[in-house]
Formats: structure tokens, C-alpha cells, sequence
């Protein structure tokens, strides 16, 4: 007589990761959120060059006591825009928070600019996709079926 075989049940570890990693994700979310959030608080200090210079680097670390910042080149923050962006956050997370600036090869793919780039071009590629869909556009293709579109150009809103 053979002995029953039971199937192995789902691994828990498997679900248990899948929760962490959507976890994490809303994790990161939150992060980048306040890491905008500072930014954007650092833009209404008057401070453009700050600003500027913010929305080029990445955000590497924030907890309850410092803000870690990556950047390509860490010599461009001067002494002065270091004391300035800790006045900033001093308001802005609270008193005696420490921001840190370090080298990062991350950081003009995490940046600031460097994401709101990706979701304009993401939001050329949906509105060329929807004209190159659309009715007119395809009923003119019916009528003149050797016609082909060779460019979408988008006007500014």
C-alpha cells in the first residue's frame, strides 16, 4: 500500500514577502513624498538656487534624525547652502534635524527632475498613443489607406 502524498502548502515566507515588498513600496512612497515636500518648502524660503540644485540630487536616506542626500558632485554645496538647507529642515521635519550630503552615482536617475522627465514623456508617448487612435484619424486612414503618420507634434497647454 502506498502512502498518501500530501501537497506541500503555499509557503508563508512567500506571502510574507509579497506583503513586505508592498510595504516597502508604500514605504519608499512616503519617503520620496516628504523628500518633495522638503523641497518644495525649500523653493517657498526664496532660496532658487537651493531649489535648483535639490531637484538635481537624490533623496539616499531620511529617518527621524537626518536627511541623507546624493549627488553627483557634493563640492557644489558650499558651507552656506549646507547651513541654509539646515535652517530650512531645522523648520521643516524639526529643530536639530541633520541634513548630509554625500556623493551618489544614483543621483540624477532618482532626481527630482529626473522623475518628473520620465512622467512627461510618459505622458507624450499616452497622448500620441490616443491621437494616433482616435476616430478622425482613423477614418481619414480608411479613406486614404497609403497614408501613414510620420509625426505627432503636441502643442502647449
Amino acid at each position: 500500500m502506498k502512502p498518501a502524498v500530501q501537497e506541500k502548502p503555499e509557503p508563508i515566507q512567500a506571502q510574507d514577502q509579497a506583503q513586505d515588498q508592498k510595504s516597502d513600496a508604500a514605504y519608499l512612497e512616503k519617503q520620496h513624498e516628504k523628500w518633495r515636500g522638503f523641497v518644495d518648502e525649500v523653493a517657498k524660503s526664496g532660496e532658487p538656487v537651493l531649489v535648483s540644485l535639490l531637484r538635481s540630487c537624490s533623496l539616499e536616506g531620511l529617518d527621524d534624525k537626518k536627511l541623507v542626500i546624493g549627488t553627483k558632485n557634493k563640492d557644489v554645496f558650499t558651507k552656506e547652502k549646507i547651513k541654509r538647507i539646515n535652517s530650512v529642515a531645522a523648520g521643516y521635519f524639526r529643530e536639530g534635524y541633520h541634513v548630509e550630503i554625500i556623493t551618489s552615482e544614483n543621483s540624477p536617475k532618482n532626481s527630482i527632475n529626473y522623475q518628473q522627465e520620465l512622467r512627461r514623456e510618459e505622458r507624450i508617448a499616452q497622448l500620441k498613443k490616443e491621437a494616433r487612435e482616435d476616430v478622425k484619424v482613423r477614418e481619414i486612414q480608411e479613406i486614404f489607406p497609403k497614408s501613414r503618420i510620420i509625426d505627432i507634434t503636441l502643442l502647449e497647454e
